[in-house]
């Protein structure tokens, strides 16, 4: 699955962040109302973990990001 270039990696970044804020946790529901996109985009991260740069995944990891996706 591969995200339209409509949004930056940063940009996605920052919801993920935004969300974090709410519930303490970046697993993004597939139904959470205001951007079910978002939750595509966390699976997305998840698929391509062993080709994502070495910043992104340190940034992932610093936000408390479940690779695992559990």
């Amino acid at each position: 699955m591969q995200m339209a270039k409509t949004q930056s990696w940063a940009t996605w970044f920052s919801e993920l962040k935004a969300f974090r804020r709410t519930p303490g946790h970046c697993r993004v529901s597939p139904r959470w109302p205001p951007n079910p996109r978002l939750a595509r985009w966390v699976v997305e991260q998840r698929a391509h973990y062993s080709s994502l740069p070495v910043e992104k995944l340190k940034d992932l990891y610093q936000l408390g990001f479940d690779f695992g996706g559990k």
